[in-house]
């Protein structure tokens, strides 16, 4: 049987550190492993103390930091929403900084 899931946003697969703030007493690192203009998903230890819609900011080197939402979380990984979508070419200067070796308007080929 195969679930089809209707996204409202393409996904893009990263390898970005992160930091990800707004839980403990201070900032967890966490690998970013796939972003969209709408949010993304963290491999971060501690994702088991996360609740539902807990705020979050998540700062990636070469980026503007980001505020988020925790949407899901557990079994080391946390689902995340941006408090502001990102424009295309935010997300294509976001891809930019994880992804250097594939050129420029990655989001704009989406």
């Amino acid at each position: 049987m195969t679930i089809l899931t209707i996204r409202k946003h393409k996904r893009f697969a990263v390898r970005q550190t992160a930091r990800l703030s707004g839980f403990g007493k201070r900032p967890s690192t966490g690998l970013l492993v796939e972003v969209s203009l709408d949010g993304g998903r963290l491999a971060i230890a501690g994702s088991d103390k996360l609740t539902i819609d807990q705020p979050v900011t998540i700062d990636i080197a070469g980026f503007a930091k980001l505020k988020a939402q925790v949407r899901w979380a557990g079994n080391g990984l946390v689902g995340l929403r941006f408090d502001q979508p990102l424009h295309n070419c935010e997300l294509d200067e976001l891809l930019q900084s994880c992804r250097p070796e594939l050129g420029s308007t990655l989001a704009m080929r989406a």
